[in-house]
């Protein structure tokens, strides 16, 4: 009995050790009309959770890797956005598109919702900055995983809406 205590010991913590880590995520939530709607999760070991729900080329699941140059752009975008720093929070509007990102670079994490149709509306000066600098920052995240093999190219997306 003793044994099986010390295996079950062992096996928790090398499936604790192999567990990957998150660096960030991205969720874009659909509006009144044709958004696309799907997550990512980008995890530290360069692997790409995709997950597709409406107006989208390939609906579920799907996984691609990202190497050490495209994990770094990762950061550089956050840390560019000056993410940590922006105060932005909630919408305004519940049939707009809108946007949650997160991002845990080792020492500091942070959640951001993203409604982009209140990135005008009543906000200071820096709050449209921060506004634009995360519009800017989700776009890049797009790019850098290259999320038209899964949402579609712009002429693509165009045919879902038919």
């Amino acid at each position: 009995m003793f044994l099986g205590v010390v295996v079950l010991a062992v096996s928790a913590t090398v499936a604790a050790a192999e567990k990957p880590v998150v660096l960030a995520k991205m969720q874009r939530f659909g509006c009144e009309g044709t958004c696309p709607e799907y997550s990512l999760v980008i995890y530290r070991d360069g692997r790409v959770d995709y997950r597709g729900t409406l107006y989208v080329k390939q609906r579920g699941r799907a996984t691609a890797t990202l190497d050490a140059k495209q994990l770094a752009a990762i950061g550089a975008a956050f840390t560019a956005a000056k993410y940590f720093e922006i105060k932005l929070r909630g919408g305004c509007a519940d049939d707009t598109p809108s946007t949650y990102t997160f991002y845990d670079d080792g020492k500091r994490k942070a959640a951001i919702d993203h409604d982009s149709a209140c990135d005008h509306r009543g906000r200071t000066a820096k709050l449209r900055e921060q506004a634009a600098a995360l519009t800017v920052l989700e776009a890049e995240i797009d790019r850098i995983v290259g999320i038209e093999r899964w949402i579609g190219t712009p002429a693509e997306a165009a045919k879902l809406q038919e």
